[in-house]
């Protein structure tokens, strides 16, 4: 005895009985809704106050969010080149289109957010330390110096 499914992909998914039965199924269209939870990092650099009242503006806005449930903003974790943080809200439980869709947007709401704000979201860096003050660039320190830098042909 079997209980045949199909996945998101179209696949057909058979299911022995006693899997069905010893092993808890999840059903994410039952309760008619469901939370999206996105983690997303920001620069070190940035105001935290600041970047969670953007990015809670740019998630409630976004069409298919339900405007009666809470928009969560969580900060998680100290990463190497980034403070994360998670955003949770709720949409309809329309299938998994739907919930890929929303999701889709949010991200694209919060990027557009934060390149209209000047709001960095870094990838993984090295920095070298050279010494340099604020806004003093390497090239300038060293001509200061009287250690110009030389060029390559």
């Amino acid at each position: 005895r079997t209980m045949e499914l199909r996945n998101q992909q179209g696949i057909q998914v058979i299911i022995p009985n006693k899997d069905v039965f010893q092993n808890a199924l999840m059903n994410y269209t039952r309760n008619g809704i469901r939370r999206i939870d996105l983690q997303v990092g920001i620069s070190y650099g940035e105001d935290l106050e600041r970047v969670e009242r953007i990015t809670m503006a740019a998630v409630k806005a976004v069409d298919g969010v339900l405007a009666d449930k809470p928009v969560e903003h969580y900060y998680i974790e100290f990463a190497d080149s980034s403070i994360n943080y998670e955003m949770r809200f709720w949409i309809e439980a329309k299938g998994q289109n739907h919930y890929n869709s929303v999701r889709s947007l949010a991200i694209k709401a919060i990027k557009a957010a934060y390149n209209k704000e000047g709001i960095t979201i870094p990838f993984p860096i090295r920095t070298l330390d050279f010494g340099i003050k604020g806004g003093e660039k390497l090239d300038a320190m060293l001509r200061s110096a009287g250690q110009a830098p030389t060029k390559r042909e």
